[in-house]
């Protein structure tokens, strides 16, 4: 699989092949995260190669993050809800689950996804990336400090917080809180 994606900017420079299975292990083998980090190390000395694969290791890489942002930000609407709702929700549910949540017009959504490297889909089942899942849930969070106010709801405790106090519930959550409830 990874043959197929543009990563051989990191074998230019790669003089061991213990430093490529570093590389790898570090990004779990998401290829648009290979391709992202091989811009970043293409025609570097060794000696930021390593900085620059350590720092991702050790704080998850921020440049990796807004690169990942800005693909996010490169779906459509209707691609952005399915995101976000994997990322919530259904981060290890059945395609044709998935696809009984969505609308008609929305499932072509998850093709999108799978051409984009955001998902997979294994067996099946969908499968996205805990850093992909990550980065998901905080552009939910990044919506407003105030759990009431955010799209989606996946915390218990937000979850609790928001149905024990006084609140109009905007109707998009409400369905969301129901598919996810019934999916249980």
């Amino acid at each position: 699989m990874l043959q197929r994606k543009k990563f051989l900017i990191v074998l230019d420079d790669v003089n061991d092949s213990q430093d490529l299975k570093y590389v790898v292990s570090c990004v779990k083998g998401i290829p648009l995260v290979l391709e992202v980090l091989g811009a970043s190390l293409y025609k570097k000395s060794d000696v930021y190669w390593k900085s620059k694969v350590e720092q991702l290791r050790t704080n998850g890489g921020e440049d990796i993050k807004k690169r990942l942002e800005t693909c996010y930000h490169e779906l459509d609407r209707t691609e952005k809800k399915i995101f976000l709702d994997i990322a919530c929700f259904f981060g290890r549910c059945t395609r044709d689950y998935l696809q009984q949540t969505l609308d008609l017009e929305e499932s072509g959504g998850i093709d999108r996804l799978i051409d984009m490297c955001l998902i997979k889909i294994v067996e099946n089942e969908i499968w996205m990336h805990d850093v992909l899942l990550k980065l998901g849930r905080d552009i939910v969070f990044q919506e407003n400090v105030d759990p009431r106010e955010r799209s989606r709801l996946w915390d218990a405790d937000d979850v609790y917080r928001v149905l024990t106090t006084q609140l109009t519930f905007p109707s998009d959550l409400v369905n969301i809180l129901v598919y996810s409830l019934g999916q249980e």
